[in-house]
């Protein structure tokens, strides 16, 4: 991270903490760590700024700039069933029920 930069840390994916060797640097050179919750800034976002960051999302990904692990795809009649194994073992991706 280079001099005043910003680390926004948005959801909890992993278990491990991430490594602060250096926290000197966080004084000297200006760095800092935030938390980003997107509930909240959905509350205080315009809605035509929520249509227009929904449509960019949908693009990133439909274009293949952006993309996530599926751990397991689920049809939803067997949700009930198969989610709870599922979402145990979700730390190698995302679990999607599917129609």
């Amino acid at each position: 991270m280079p001099s005043g930069a910003r680390w926004i840390v948005y959801g909890k994916l992993s278990p491990d903490n991430p490594a602060l060797a250096q926290m000197g640097q966080f004084i000297f050179m200006d760095k800092k760590i935030e938390g980003f919750w997107l509930t909240k800034w959905m509350k205080i976002t315009s809605p035509e700024k929520l249509m227009q960051s929904g449509m960019k999302v949908q693009q990133m990904f439909a274009s293949g700039n952006w993309q996530t692990d599926i751990a397991e795809k689920i049809h939803l009649k067997d949700a009930y069933a198969k989610l709870p194994e599922a979402l145990s073992k979700m730390n190698t991706g995302k679990v999607m029920l599917v129609p």
